[in-house]
């Protein structure tokens, strides 16, 4: 047998084009009916979560690992085929909590873990048919917080606090007309209204001890956690809350703003957190902010808006660079803008149709994979799948999905799975079945090359029947294996005292064997015969 040594013939290699294919993953609601209307997903170990209605069940919490066999309604919560009005994904990576509508219950907290038996109710807190007075923000996806196994929520009477049982769910503090929750540094940041004045508040879930922060504030909102502090804005005023120190920075810029934009259309990049604010003294222009967290260190970046109709949205920082989408005017092109930091940095890369920056979270419009980002886009009639590597030649379609109008398209959004993305969308290669499940494999990471030096060879290449991998250790390792579509066949399995892998049940094409040593990866590429 002829051993063929790593170093030499080793396929580490990413195929360009051979990514480009659309892969239905699962025509949900069979027939031309559509499956998707709830702009929420999530992504929890290694599943996809979404809201989706196979035409029996009405719309209910689905759950996809990227396979038809692994795509399932998680529950029929309200039963028939009425809709149990799901809201607010939120996961510990564990378990994913929303609220529904069993019928019973009113809307109500849940949990699940993607089995019908552990799709369970937490606690109905208004009991009868009465809906539950939980927080949910304009962005649904910061209505919880996790800290330790416990998930953190606003009610319209406090912070309440729950383990994912009835008896664990608790009521931690009383503070009436309690909003803008927060995770920060493990503490639980809030805004509540005792006696008509607004007071930032903090819990701490170590010493189980809450307190107002002392600072005459006059409206606050918008907590965001950061890396270099919890900002928050209060009317024109912007401050930097430092939770080790207990003290609260004015960081105001020098001009004079209206408005703060520090969740929508911001994110952090190389030492500053960029977000946009309305200049007051320029006819409400956005501008572009950018800031260190000190004082005298937010400034300008850049003045690219035409008037006070200009909008940005859907920040993404990735490698080198932070993408951004602007929209000069709702009738204009949204371009696709990055910044590498430098005033000579700032490139816009291309131009779509006109559209919204705030249908749906911007985690959701764009995802980063190995220094790219992936996207829509709409060009005249064509809607796409787009990756950008940050430069003008390197922003280009990659998936065509659709060359008509859709009435209703692209509605959960982006749910990445590894190396797989995950979307619901009308493709024009397969339209009559609506709008359902679909895939895009991306990439693989095959750039690590920590590895070399403990695996000597593997052999044979192509193979028919098994692999042989030969380590220079006795070092424990796990293999999962892939096909070209980045579906996972075998996860996360212990490679067997011989070292060998069978491929024998796998029909002839390409595959990837991922080997995870220690904690490091590394990506062979194999041909079945």
């Amino acid at each position: 047998m002829k051993v063929l040594n790593l170093s030499l013939i080793i396929f580490l290699v990413s195929i360009p084009f051979a990514y480009s294919q659309l892969t239905l993953v699962k025509d949900i609601n069979t027939g031309n009916e559509q499956s998707f209307a709830y702009r929420i997903s999530v992504v929890c170990n290694g599943n996809a979560y979404f809201v989706a209605n196979d035409g029996v069940s009405g719309h209910e919490v689905w759950k996809s690992d990227g396979t038809t066999s692994g795509t399932s309604l998680c529950k029929n919560i309200f039963p028939g085929n009425e809709t149990c009005n799901p809201q607010a994904f939120g996961t510990d990576n564990k378990l994913v909590y929303f609220l529904a509508n069993d019928s019973l219950h009113g809307n109500e907290l849940w949990k699940t873990d993607g089995t019908v038996s552990g799709t369970q109710l937490v606690i109905d807190s208004k009991p009868g048919v009465a809906n539950s007075k939980i927080y949910v923000p304009f962005n649904e996806y910061e209505t919880f917080a996790f800290i330790n196994e416990k998930n953190y929520f606003l009610q319209n009477d406090g912070l309440y606090e729950t383990d994912g049982s009835s008896n664990g769910t608790k009521l931690l503090y009383s503070i009436p007309v309690s909003y803008d929750l927060e995770k920060h540094n493990n503490l639980i940041y809030f805004v509540g209204r005792v006696s008509f004045y607004d007071s930032i508040y903090v819990f701490n879930p170590t010493t189980n001890k809450i307190q107002a922060i002392k600072y005459n504030f006059r409206s606050p909102g918008s907590l965001v956690s950061t890396p270099i502090g919890l900002l928050v804005s209060d009317n024109d005023k912007l401050y930097n809350i430092n939770s080790t120190l207990n003290t609260v920075t004015d960081i105001t810029p020098v001009e004079s703003i209206s408005s703060y934009s520090l969740k929508n259309a911001a994110s952090f990049h190389k030492g500053f957190y960029y977000f946009v604010a309305t200049n007051r003294n320029d006819k409400s222009k956005p501008y572009l902010f950018r800031t260190n967290g000190l004082t005298g260190g937010t400034q300008v970046y850049a003045n690219i808006s035409l008037d006070n109709f200009s909008s940005y949205g859907y920040f993404k920082s990735e490698g080198d660079y932070l993408f951004f989408f602007y929209n000069s005017a709702s009738s204009m092109p949204t371009e696709l803008w990055r910044t590498d930091g430098t005033v000579s940095g700032l490139v816009k890369l291309e131009s779509y149709n006109s559209s919204s920056l705030n249908s749906i979270s911007p985690a959701k419009n764009v995802v980063g994979h190995l220094r790219k980002i992936y996207y829509f886009g709409q060009k005249d009639d064509e809607i796409s799948l787009y990756e950008s590597d940050g430069t003008q030649v390197g922003t280009k379609p990659i998936a065509l999905i659709d060359d008509g109008f859709a009435s209703r398209q692209l509605t959960t959004g982006l749910m990445k799975l590894k190396n797989l993305l995950l979307f619901s969308a009308a493709v024009k290669s397969n339209k009559s079945i609506g709008e359902e499940l679909w895939s895009f494999a991306l990439p693989i990471d095959t750039k690590n090359n920590d590895l070399n030096e403990q695996i000597i060879s593997f052999s044979p290449n192509p193979v028919h029947d098994k692999v042989k991998i030969e380590i220079n250790s006795d070092i424990r390792c796990n293999y999962s294996i892939m096909n070209l579509c980045g579906v996972e066949l075998v996860k996360d399995t212990e490679l067997n005292n011989s070292r060998i892998i069978s491929f024998e049940k796998f029909v002839p094409g390409i595959y990837f064997i991922s080997l995870n040593l220690n904690g490091t990866l590394k990506c062979i590429k194999i041909i079945k015969e």
